[in-house]
């Protein structure tokens, strides 16, 4: 790509293709830095520092007012891992592996935010279209966290009268003319003869391997927080300190929704953007945790 080859002619990349999020990144860094081998860290780097300066931005609630509880669910955000692998922070640290599309989609839910409160709708659908373009273009994983989760509750808003009329416009075509102009633009790729995707099968994950999962999924985010214990010995006190923020987030949330009723209750009090984020979460989780995925060799 850095040496003119935009779309790729000749290459087979996964599923998610990372195409527009972290190939394009990489191919600049490449033309900027020359073929260092430590572009993808380079690139991971900066994804992963977007990721908490966006994370920043929407701890501050429209009202342009502090408020810790409003961190809580973009916590919950950058915690979105793949329950489905084993070192979970290997996803932070090297490109291409979701950290981006979870960055992209932070700044998407920063002007989804504006929209929400019936601000600045021309820049923010702008920004809204082109994050929902790299979406579409190079991670499912974005959609079933972000935009599935966006449409689903700017359509609740809408129905309880939450949400004008001219706002939900605004979420709805923005996404919907970006799914219209990546169809557009993957009918070029495939029509220069670029780059092909591998196919993606799936399946739910077979009852009796249901324990093996949920102790890969406690390992996977005790992994993610640096706490990962399990055959290890001594540094019993920097595990603990490290379980530290896991366990105050757990501990919130437990208090929050202890049962269907406090669970329901605290959804509902919560502002569209956080609302979110917590059906983005339930997703994450039921997808890696009952989903088995493959992808389909040639």
């Amino acid at each position: 790509m850095a040496e003119g080859n935009i779309f790729l002619q000749g290459w087979h990349l996964p599923p998610d293709s990372f195409w527009l999020i972290d190939v394009a990144g990489m191919s600049a860094l490449v033309r900027l830095l020359g073929p260092d081998a430590n572009i993808p860290f380079i690139l991971s780097a900066f994804w992963f520092a977007a990721t908490v300066g966006f994370s920043v931005l929407l701890s501050i609630k429209s009202s342009e007012q502090w408020d810790w509880r409003r961190a809580l669910p973009v916590i919950l955000f950058m915690g979105f891992i793949p329950l489905f692998l084993r070192t979970s922070v290997s996803y932070v640290v090297y490109a291409p592996y979701h950290i981006g599309t979870i960055a992209i989609s932070l700044l998407g839910l920063i002007f989804a935010q504006n929209i929400f409160s019936g601000k600045r709708y021309i820049l923010s659908s702008f920004v809204l279209f082109i994050v929902s373009l790299f979406i579409f273009s190079s991670d499912f994983f974005g959609f079933a966290v972000f935009l599935c989760p966006l449409l689903f509750v700017g359509l609740l808003c809408f129905f309880k009268g939450e949400l004008g009329r001219k706002s939900f416009y605004f979420i709805f075509v923005s996404v919907f003319c970006a799914w219209l102009f990546d169809g557009i633009l993957k009918y070029c790729i495939v029509q220069h003869g670029g780059f092909t995707s591998a196919k993606l099968s799936t399946s739910f994950v077979p009852l009796e391997k249901i324990p093996e999962k949920a102790l890969y999924t406690v390992k996977s985010l005790l992994d993610f927080y640096g706490a990962d214990f399990f055959g290890s010995w001594g540094q019993v006190f920097v595990f603990g300190l490290r379980l530290i923020p896991l366990l105050i987030i757990i501990g919130f949330y437990k208090v929050k929704i202890s049962t269907y009723a406090e669970a329901k209750k605290f959804f509902f009090e919560c502002d569209p953007v956080s609302q979110v984020v917590i059906i983005g979460a339930v997703i994450d989780f039921c997808a890696g945790f009952f989903s088995n995925f493959g992808v389909e060799k040639k």
